[in-house]
């Protein structure tokens, strides 16, 4: 069950703790983040801050499911870029080689080298338009993934401690114990 100071969440919780506790709920959400490069709607960071707050001990696995399933759709990205060239990306995106992700990512690869894929995969940003343009500039698919793989367990690691202890972290700073916590909430709690 979700920690009690969530208990005004509760129904709405309780259905997500069914679905949360298949085995198969954290692969399935690594694969909505390896589609959030193909569709780009995919509230990666969300999905899994949210699963943390409902399993907090399991971060780790999130963050490997996460950070394989991203690795696992940039491939894919990388793999259609080499096989369709400048034409997928231009009918996926026409105005993408021209668009402020494009310039940037140019950036990124010219200061930094293979390193900027690393530096990608860390960040925020939507991971289409640099991993086409990686790829159009030449870089092989394995130093591709690899890097990107790399910065992305970082990403999901961070997120991951700091989802999952968050709680606890505001607790202490709002000056709340998680025994108060517990015992205000009981409803025949009795002074």
């Amino acid at each position: 069950m979700p920690p009690k100071r969530f208990k005004w969440a509760q129904p709405d919780l309780a259905g997500l703790q069914k679905i949360s506790d298949r085995w198969w709920f954290f692969p399935f959400q690594g694969l909505l983040a390896g589609l959030d490069h193909w569709i780009a709607i995919v509230p990666t960071d969300g999905l899994l801050i949210g699963s943390l707050i409902i399993h907090p001990k399991k971060w780790w696995l999130a963050a490997i499911c996460f950070a394989v399933g991203s690795t696992a759709g940039a491939a894919t990205v990388v793999w259609a870029v080499r096989e369709w060239g400048p034409a997928l990306v231009d009918h996926l995106q026409p105005t993408l080689r021209a668009s402020e992700p494009w310039l940037k990512a140019e950036m990124l690869l010219r200061d930094y080298g293979n390193w900027a894929v690393f530096l990608i995969g860390m960040s925020p940003f939507p991971m289409f338009p640099p991993l086409a343009l990686f790829t159009l500039a030449g870089l092989e698919m394995e130093a591709i993934t690899t890097l990107f793989f790399a910065g992305r367990m970082v990403k999901y690691i961070a997120i991951g401690l700091v989802a999952s202890h968050a709680p606890k972290v505001m607790d202490r700073f709002l000056g709340r114990s998680a025994a108060a916590d517990d015992t205000k909430s009981t409803p025949d709690h009795r002074p």
